[in-house]
This record gives structure tokens, C-alpha cells and sequence, in this order.
């Protein structure tokens, strides 16, 4: 009876040995198999904020041209409405001119008719 206590009490150790050596090798294993995960997570989280990174760059880029091509259409609008300024003010400067051109030769030829009709009534 000793002998089968003893061949149980061994067996038993065997088998708690084996259990222990299991265990520790799947613990190990899941550790080792979390560092792994945590590691993938680590670099596509990395690998998400270097796309929203270039996303952001894109989009600074974007609003960047935009605010050139606002610039330069108010840059042209600017050059429109100097134009268009300096179009009225020739108008003004050469409508001004004609009238005092007309009125110029208006009076002339009153003068001229004055002095005819003046000549004609010392003929007559």
C-alpha cells in the first residue's frame, strides 16, 4: 500500500509538474500574443494619423490655392475697377472737351453772323 501511495503521490506530482509546465507555456504564449497585438494596434494606429496627417496637409494645400485664386480674382476685380475709373474719367475729360469745342464754334459762328448781318445793314 505504501508503494501504490507512493506510485499515486508520484504520478500526481508528474501530472502537477506537466500542469504547471502547460501553464506557464500558455501564459506565456498569450503574453507573447498581446505584445504582438499591442505592437499591430501601435503601428496601424501610427499608419491612421500619418493618412490623417497627409489628409490635413492636403487639405491646408487646398485652402491655401483657394485663398490665391480669391486673392487674385479680387486682385483682378481691383484692376477692373481701375480701368473702368480711369474709362470715365477720358469720357468725362472728352465729352468736357467737345462740349467746349461746340460751344466754342457755336459762339464763332454767332460772331460770324453778327458781323455778316452787322456788314449788311451798313450796305443796305
Amino acid at each position: 500500500q505504501e508503494e501504490l501511495r507512493s506510485a499515486l503521490q508520484q504520478q500526481q506530482d508528474g501530472l502537477w509538474s506537466t500542469f504547471r509546465q502547460q501553464q506557464e507555456e500558455l501564459s506565456s504564449s498569450l503574453m507573447q500574443q498581446c505584445r504582438d497585438e499591442v505592437e499591430i494596434a501601435a503601428v496601424q494606429q501610427q499608419q491612421s494619423q500619418e493618412e490623417l496627417r497627409t489628409a490635413l496637409e492636403q487639405q491646408m494645400q487646398s485652402q491655401e490655392q483657394l485663398r490665391i485664386t480669391i486673392q487674385q480674382q479680387q486682385q483682378s476685380q481691383g484692376e477692373w475697377q481701375t480701368a473702368l475709373v480711369q474709362q470715365q474719367q477720358e469720357l468725362r475729360t472728352t465729352l468736357g472737351q467737345q462740349h467746349d469745342d461746340l460751344r466754342d464754334a457755336f459762339i464763332q459762328q454767332q460772331e460770324e453772323v453778327r458781323m455778316s448781318l452787322g456788314q449788311q445793314q451798313e450796305e443796305l
